[in-house]
């Protein structure tokens, strides 16, 4: 079972990749298209939770997930931006925390109707200076070089 756990995990992150290729092209051929629906939030959120927990878990790393009570049981949005944001904030956080928790805690904000996921962790952290590089296409922090080496610079 540990096995078909590794392939299953090893899957999903690929095609995550070739989808974010796939997401570079269409935003740069204004073809990007977002599909809201209703959908349950906090199946997804667990969803992504257990999918990201067996490599979290594989890496001696503990997994702390939270859901506020606000956060509604149905929400109208893009079900696939909203779990791709949560891979790819996890995944950077597994990537860069050696030791340690990994967090994650998602809300509701009533007031402007927003869906809040943040994500911490243990992990090195980053300069304030690469804050401006977080979002940029081919971009590389400077202290994550060395660790990232297969990284392919998609960013967030």
């Amino acid at each position: 079972m540990k096995y078909i756990l590794i392939v299953q995990s090893s899957a999903l992150h690929l095609y995550s990749i070739i989808e974010d290729c796939l997401e570079i092209s269409r935003l740069e051929n204004n073809k990007f298209k977002i599909y809201n629906e209703m959908f349950d939030v906090r199946g997804a959120f667990n969803e992504v939770g257990e999918i990201m927990k067996f490599q979290i878990e594989e890496k001696g790393l503990q997994l702390d997930l939270q859901i506020r009570n606000e956060l509604p049981h149905r929400i109208l949005s893009d079900m696939k931006r909203f779990k791709q944001v949560l891979y790819n904030l996890i995944g950077n956080s597994l990537k860069f925390t050696f030791t340690g928790t990994i967090k994650v805690v998602v809300d509701f904000i009533k007031e402007t109707r927003e869906l809040k996921a943040e994500v911490s962790d243990t992990g090195i952290g980053m300069d304030q200076s690469d804050l401006n590089k977080l979002f940029k296409f081919l971009s590389c922090l400077s202290k994550t070089k060395d660790i990232n080496r297969g990284g392919m610079g998609l960013g967030l």
